[in-house]
């Protein structure tokens, strides 16, 4: 992925130098160091099957990418992200408008505004 324009350069690779590659891992992660470090300015996002999960098959719950960004070091990022979705009791409570409504009762001097509906009420008659 290049840094700087966030498109994907390519989707397989082989790679002939691995003297850049970081000193652990087998020989996919070699060459996917390899890559970000000789690459300049890109990422290289290590991803298989069984981190990524597939159609048939999500991913697991603690499934970790590991990220090259620029250098030969990953960087382990968690594929899926927990969010906690509200429960049906908290999207139905009812929203409390008191506090709203005396605040802008707050906002006028006790007295005014009545003018306005006397005009109203005498132009009705």
């Amino acid at each position: 992925v290049d840094g700087q324009t966030g498109q994907v350069i390519c989707g397989g690779f082989f790679v002939k130098d691995l003297s850049f590659a970081a000193g652990v891992g087998g020989a996919r992660t070699k060459a996917a160091s390899s890559m970000a470090a000789q690459a300049g300015g890109c990422y290289v996002i290590f991803a298989s099957e069984e981190v990524c999960g597939s159609a048939r098959r999500p991913p697991p719950p603690n499934a970790i990418l590991k990220v090259f960004d620029c250098s030969n070091q990953p960087r382990e990022v968690p594929v899926v992200v927990a969010v906690r979705e509200p429960t049906l009791e908290e999207w139905l409570r009812p929203l409390g408008h008191g506090a709203l409504l005396r605040s802008y009762g707050e906002r006028f001097v006790p007295g005014t505004r009545r003018w306005i509906l006397n005009d109203i009420d005498a132009w009705r008659r």
